[in-house]
């Protein structure tokens, strides 16, 4: 994150963190009752209940992506990934957020994603439609000769027919090509409050198992 700046704009995540939100309600709510009742019977409710509420934050809740000032930031599960403005050649949505850098370096945002249809629709339903930042990469910067056209509100965009994914493509790939050239470079990192979650769920599975 010292290497990211400060965060400008975090993109909407998938409908998974929805689902995550919803685990971590039901986690709460049997927490709630295995408290309030007997604690020795009711143990096991409670592992359950705090394994529940970690599962679903790491894999569904956490994962995220963010535009900061010096590059994008890939949140997920349990390593964080930044990729800077001046390193980024292209990118897409499709089953995940993938970033290519200049080196040919590949990176994968979990919190992020396309749907199949989606998918099929953006290849075969909307061939007479360019949205704007779809010509990445070096052939696209060559291409790409149209002026710079000022932002428009999202709303207005999705009213127009540009699907979220689309827009955030075209977000990081406006930001790469006006970026100026930098010696920053890709930082990987593990998080330790996701790994410790995880951890505490596998012990609490353990405990579930063997007392």
């Amino acid at each position: 994150m010292d290497a990211a700046g400060a965060e400008d704009e975090r993109f909407s995540g998938t409908s998974g963190r929805l689902f995550g939100w919803v685990g971590v309600a039901a986690g709460v709510a049997m927490g709630l009752l295995a408290v309030t009742g007997d604690p020795v019977r009711d143990r096991k409710t409670l592992y359950v209940a705090v394994g529940l509420m970690a599962v679903c934050w790491v894999v569904l809740i956490r994962p995220s992506v963010s535009s900061n000032v010096n590059g994008v930031v890939l949140r997920n599960m349990l390593r964080d990934t930044f990729i800077p403005w001046s390193k980024i050649d292209r990118c897409r949505v499709v089953q995940t957020l993938q970033i290519v850098t200049e080196d040919a370096q590949h990176f994968h945002g979990l919190g992020l994603s396309r749907s199949a249809r989606s998918m099929v629709k953006k290849s075969y339903g909307r061939s007479s439609l360019i949205v704007p930042g779809m010509l990445t990469g070096r052939v696209g910067r060559a291409l790409d000769t149209r002026p710079e056209a000022p932002a428009r509100p999202m709303s207005q965009r999705i009213h127009e027919g540009v699907v979220y994914q689309d827009y955030v493509e075209d977000k990081i790939s406006a930001r790469a090509r006006q970026s100026s050239a930098d010696d920053l470079e890709p930082v990987v990192a593990w998080s330790l409050l996701p790994l410790a979650a995880l951890a505490v769920a596998v012990v609490l599975l353990v405990l579930l198992l063997f007392t």
